[in-house]
């Protein structure tokens, strides 16, 4: 067997047979970036290329593996969590489930924890993959693994990206809380004034489920179209509920008038269809698409419970700029309004309704028309007590 010398940088180390070399390499009882030469050798080549290190396998002790699966399996299980809460996140109403204080600190808190989840769903499965004695299973199992993480961490990037929009929408839909809900037992009345904004629909289911309602009176100038949908769809399902648009009924209001069995109007008022608007304008193509939607289901809703449907479109036409005005004595000779009132709350039949209103207003047609929603007759009307 042959002789080898070896040399580090300082110099030659010393002749070892073949066996004490493989021995010393065994026992790592050589410097780092030696080199070996043998009779019959072109020159010196480092160690490492003739005499391969062994691959040493971790000492396992008794629980190690047991300790490894729990990690990987809790690792798995909080990206998972992790994940499924950033998405609920994003398909929750949040103004009706957190405060806005609050707000802010639960958005981007679950793109933090997702984040710190995939990395250590990520850590977790490289580290118990390195143990295993395939190389074929280790490499396959670390690509899909790096995928799913990859995933992760952009649904991470993203929620974390809608930080500042959310807040900016959370402080504009906030402005819409000014709505107020009044019992009147005697007649078994919800009044509402004001408008349609974050928390609405609880409102009103919860003033329903605390007491017998028969009739509803609003008054309000529109705000969140989701919300009115969601407290039209209730007053449909409950079945008996009579609503009354009262001196001044816009937009989501129309949605939430539509709900009821029985759908009464002054009869001396209008009612504005308007367009479905933005809270905020976030310039976003993800943003138009939920408004186009929005759009879509109104009108289907409107329509389905008997709004005629080009004044919903001639709305649409029109833009968020405008409102369509369209006399409530119209809307109740085509039926989508079940009958009026006076200004006593009482029924007044139609003819004599119209008649009313010619004679207090000779010579003027009663027809739907556009008005700007910066005019002030309507902005007065819609801050009217």
């Amino acid at each position: 067997m042959s002789d080898w010398r070896v040399a580090d940088r300082d110099g030659r180390i010393g002749l070892f047979s073949e066996d004490a070399l493989r021995d010393a390499v065994a026992r790592d009882a050589l410097p780092p970036g030696c080199l070996v030469w043998s009779e019959g050798m072109a020159g010196w080549a480092p160690i490492d290329e003739v005499f391969p290190r062994p691959k040493r396998q971790p000492k396992a002790g008794p629980f190690s593996g047991l300790l490894w699966f729990l990690g990987v399996l809790l690792a798995t299980a909080l990206f998972l969590a992790a994940g499924a809460f950033s998405l609920a996140l994003m398909g929750t109403d949040l103004l009706d489930e957190f405060p806005r204080a609050w707000l802010e600190v639960v958005w981007f808190g679950g793109a933090v924890l997702l984040a710190l989840a995939t990395l250590l769903f990520w850590l977790a499965w490289r580290g118990a993959t390195a143990r295993w004695s395939s190389m074929e299973a280790r490499g396959l199992v670390r690509i899909l693994v790096t995928l799913v993480a990859l995933v992760g961490a952009g649904l991470a990037v993203f929620h974390g990206w809608q930080t500042e929009a959310v807040s900016r929408v959370a402080h504009a839909a906030e402005q819409m809380r000014d709505y107020r809900l009044t019992y009147v037992p005697q007649s078994q009345t919800l009044k509402i004034n004001g408008q349609i904004g974050p928390g609405f629909a609880k409102a009103v289911e919860a003033r329903m489920a605390a007491h017998p309602v028969r009739r509803i009176e609003i008054t309000s100038p529109g705000g969140l179209v989701q919300e009115a949908l969601r407290v039209a769809r209730g007053l449909e399902a409950r079945g008996g509920v009579t609503v009354v648009a009262r001196r001044f009924c816009a937009s989501a209001c129309v949605v939430v008038l539509m709900g009821g069995e029985q759908r009464l109007a002054d009869y001396d008022m209008t009612i504005d269809f308007h367009a479905i608007d933005r809270t905020v304008d976030l310039k976003l193509e993800l943003q138009s698409y939920i408004q186009r939607e929005q759009t879509t289901e109104a009108r289907t809703y409107l329509v389905g419970r008997g709004a005629p449907e080009a004044y919903v479109r001639e709305s649409e036409r029109l833009g968020s700029g405008k409102i369509y005005r369209v006399p409530s004595v119209i809307l109740a000779e085509r039926g989508m309004l079940t009958g009026l009132v006076d200004g006593e709350g009482a029924s007044i039949a139609v003819a004599e309704a119209r008649a009313r209103l010619e004679e207090a207003f000779p010579g003027v047609e009663l027809k739907p028309f556009p008005l700007s929603v910066t005019d002030p007759v309507l902005n007065e009307a819609a801050t009217r007590p």
